[in-house]
């Protein structure tokens, strides 16, 4: 993993500060971050070799070396949320949606997303 080049803090007013302006925030534990806030939280997931393929696809190398990328990739972002947060990255009741990118298309998990995002408020008590 590489070294963390930011204070914690620092990722935590960012994140805060986005969160107040508005905008998307992709990764970096920003849902345990803004845990307990109306924030819509979503894990967009898939299997290796679907990921895998694609990522071959946009990086340009062969699908065996993409997987082992994808692989460590995956395992940076868990240790980065377990040592920062002492929290599990694949916890899905962290997250107020899960998609599974090999069997929803792009505009579907839009669709969803944006869906999500008028019901995140909605008393379901």
């Amino acid at each position: 993993m590489q070294e963390q080049r930011y204070p914690l803090q620092t990722l935590v007013d960012i994140v805060i500060g986005i969160y107040r302006n508005g905008g998307v925030i992709v990764g970096r534990g920003a849902n345990f971050i803004l845990d307990g806030t109306p924030a819509l939280r979503i894990r967009i997931v898939g299997s290796i070799p679907v990921r895998a393929a694609r990522y071959a696809a946009e990086h340009d190398i062969d699908e065996k070396a993409a997987a082992r990328a994808i692989e460590d990739i995956d395992q940076d972002r868990a240790r980065f949320v377990e040592k920062q947060f002492g929290k599990d990255l694949a916890d899905p009741v962290a997250y107020d949606l899960v998609m599974n990118s090999d069997r929803l298309a792009v505009d579907t998990m839009v669709e969803m997303a944006i869906r999500g995002l008028g019901d995140r408020n909605v008393d379901t008590a």
